[in-house]
């Protein structure tokens, strides 16, 4: 789904792009970084927010994962 048709469905499907583009701003990136690696890095952020609150977690839930993810990238 693309950013306009996540604008106008509105609801989970805004709220899950706009948590996935903070998980995707907060991804180190390296100039050596292909494709594939940014790719796999995104899957297994996307991952660890799925296994610390799943997908029908409450908003507030699948927001503190986030955070808790971004935090532990940083860190990283």
């Amino acid at each position: 789904m693309d950013l306009e048709d996540a604008i106008e469905a509105g609801g989970k499907p805004l709220l899950e792009g706009w948590l996935d583009m903070a998980l995707m701003a907060a991804l180190p990136e390296s100039e050596d970084d292909r494709e594939a690696e940014r790719a796999f890095k995104l899957a297994a952020a996307r991952e660890a927010v799925d296994t610390i609150a799943g997908p029908d977690a409450p908003l507030e839930e699948r927001m503190q994962a986030v955070l808790y993810v971004v935090a532990h990238m940083a860190a990283i």
